[in-house]
């Protein structure tokens, strides 16, 4: 996954540990047979993401 992020310009992601669950769940629902929807998933990411550029925004204010 991180890999196609970085690949589309978006800044690597990951997962903290309290979003685990919903993570799983999100891919789970991705997944599934009957109605699967990715939605979930990709609203995780999308959040991730945001998160992730505002750290990096952070770092570079300290530096």
């Amino acid at each position: 996954m991180n890999l196609i992020l970085i690949n589309k310009g978006y800044c690597v992601v990951s997962i903290p540990p309290v979003l685990r669950h919903e993570y799983i769940e999100a891919l789970q629902i991705s997944q599934r047979e009957t109605n699967p929807s990715i939605e979930p998933f990709n609203q995780l990411i999308a959040e991730c993401e945001l998160e992730a550029q505002k750290d990096y925004l952070r770092m570079f204010r300290m530096a």
